[in-house]
């Protein structure tokens, strides 16, 4: 009997053999192309298949370490990268204006640099081959220009070989020392001779007077002809009109007459001091014409208008072309000239006065004026020619100025700093009284004669202006005296402060308007030009009240006593200048 044993396993089926002809499977025959690519690799690379393994399992875990940048994070690093920029941009535009602002300054000091080393070359006769150009210091913000001076010095050095170690090139004219001798003493004019009356004056001949000289600004006071016939004229001819003139007997004949023109006598500038400030101006004009030679200066304020005293500074003003009148632009040009001023052995107590007209403070130890400069003041240039016109009209505006500037300082009351009136403004005052009376005492230049004072006239010829302007007479007989008294009663009963305004290019008091330059202002008085308030320093009631009491109880004090000694120690004033 046949039993059949179940069998436990099952039953397996046989792997199909490839035979010849047949392809495998698609799988297995990529597989196939890779490991034939990656064994001709093998050869090829001399790499054995275990290093490839290993690299590829470092690869998968860095792929599996690796981690996606945040987003927040990503934004915050663009944001710091973008501010990093902006604050390095704004530090190289900061940087260059800078440097673009010392650009103009270093450029003159380098020329100024140029010019002294040159200077020393020149001086000497025989150029000295084996010390060679005297070396120039070697300094960072400075090395542009300094490669400039070494390239043209590396020139020059070239035509000294040329030309047998000497001196190649035609040296232009040294500037002289600066040595003031003073004048002779004056002597008073004879009489005029022909050609001076017919108002034809010889020019100056002068045999040292070079190419290079600068001419002379006109500033010489015009001659006193008699009393019927004044002149206004302002030739270069010398005049007696700095001491007291004859003119000035007729106005004087009583004490207090003889007492002001004894103050304008002992205290008015004179001649020689006069010369002295010409000749530092002139000097100063050759130093700033070395870094500014289409500059020039003008002598303006109390030295040249005809009232100034002896111990009066000297104002100067500088026009330079192609500057504008900005703060900025002032206080740099300023600059570059206190640089200079410095380098200079006989100027002291050099100041630059940041204020809201820049002015450079100095004193020339040779001549012994102390001078402000500014730069492009032509308004004041213009009105202190008018000044002069109006002190050389009539022979009294000068003495009863002069009396009026000096009780004024006084009694304290001349000081614009410290919210009183400026001599300015008093001079105005005094001008538009004169111009008030029945019989005006001298006229408003500005109506008669405008071609002469106009705003629109090239600066250069302002001091011509009154040149052309033909005599005047006045028919006005009081004295000295008396014309002081009328000036102080005019302004303590007459004249409305707080509804008129001082204006000698109308020769009256005129009303105010609403503009805000007479709007709720204690005292009004015109420019002659720009038509401002000259007196807005004057904006406290109490300071306002003082002037107003100055003038009342001096005027009192006047009209009972006639006696100058009772509002002015004449005595202490003469003898204190």
């Amino acid at each position: 009997m046949n039993l059949e044993v179940p069998s436990v396993h099952r039953a397996v089926t046989p792997k199909r053999r490839n035979t010849t002809g047949s392809r495998p499977p698609p799988l297995q025959e990529h597989k196939l192309q890779e490991s034939i690519r990656k064994h001709c690799h093998n050869l090829h690379s001399k790499t054995r298949p275990s290093d490839l393994a290993r690299k590829q399992r470092i690869a998968e875990r860095r792929a599996q370490h690796l981690k996606l940048p945040d987003p927040q994070q990503s934004l915050i690093k663009a944001q710091k990268v973008a501010r990093r920029k902006q604050v390095k941009a704004q530090r190289r535009a900061i940087a260059k204006r800078k440097a673009k602002k010392r650009t103009k300054a270093q450029q003159a000091e380098a020329e100024l640099q140029e010019v002294q080393l040159f200077q020393n070359i020149i001086k000497s006769d025989v150029f000295d081959m084996n010390r060679g150009f005297p070396s120039v210091p070697q300094n960072n913000s400075l090395r542009h220009e300094n490669r400039r001076l070494r390239q043209r010095h590396a020139q020059l050095a070239q035509l000294c070989l040329q030309h047998n170690n000497t001196n190649p090139f035609n040296p232009p004219p040294v500037i002289p020392p600066y040595v003031w001798s003073p004048r002779p003493p004056y002597t008073p004019p004879g009489p005029p001779t022909a050609d001076k009356a017919n108002g034809r004056s010889r020019k100056r001949t002068n045999n040292d007077q070079g190419s290079f000289d600068l001419k002379r600004q006109r500033l010489s006071p015009p001659p006193q002809p008699s009393p019927g016939a004044l002149s206004l004229s302002s030739p270069q001819t010398s005049s007696s009109l700095w001491g007291a003139s004859p003119t000035l007997h007729p106005f004087s004949t009583d004490k207090l007459s003889g007492q002001i023109l004894e103050v304008f006598e002992a205290c008015g500038q004179k001649s020689s001091d006069l010369e002295r400030k010409e000749l530092c101006r002139t000097q100063l004009q050759k130093e700033i014409q070395r870094l500014f030679p289409l500059a020039r200066l003008f002598l303006a304020g109390s030295s040249l208008n005809g009232f100034g005293s002896s111990s009066s500074d000297a104002d100067l003003c500088m026009v330079l072309p192609r500057v504008s009148g900005e703060w900025n632009e002032a206080v740099r040009v300023l600059g570059q000239i206190n640089k200079l001023f410095r380098h200079l052995s006989y100027l002291r107590n050099i100041q630059l006065i940041k204020a809201k007209v820049p002015i450079l403070k100095a004193r020339d130890t040779v001549s012994g004026v102390e001078f402000d400069l500014n730069i492009n003041n032509t308004v004041g240039i213009r009105n202190t020619f008018l000044l002069r016109s109006y002190a050389y009209a009539e022979p009294r505006v000068r003495p009863i100025i002069m009396v009026v500037k000096k009780w004024a300082q006084h009694y304290g009351i001349n000081d614009a700093s410290k919210g009183t009136l400026s001599s300015y403004t008093l001079v105005l005052m005094v001008l538009h009284y004169l111009q008030t009376l029945k019989n005006p005492v001298v006229p408003s230049l500005q109506q008669q004669f405008p071609e002469c004072f106009s705003v629109t006239m090239d600066i250069h010829m302002v001091p011509d202006g009154p040149r052309h302007i033909p005599a005047f007479s006045s028919t006005n007989t009081l004295s000295l005296g008396e014309l002081l008294l009328g000036f102080l009663k005019y302004y303590t009963c007459s004249f409305r402060w707080d509804q008129k305004v001082i204006s000698i290019r109308e020769a009256k008091a005129i009303p105010r308007t609403s503009s805000s330059e007479w709007k709720n202002k204690f005292i009004c008085v015109e420019e002659p030009f720009e038509q401002k308030n000259t007196a807005r320093a004057v904006y406290e009631k109490s300071k306002f009240d003082a002037i107003k009491t100055c003038f009342t109880e001096s005027w009192r004090a006047l009209q009972q006593s006639k006696d100058l000694n009772s509002i002015l120690p004449v005595r202490l004033v003469t003898m204190g200048r």
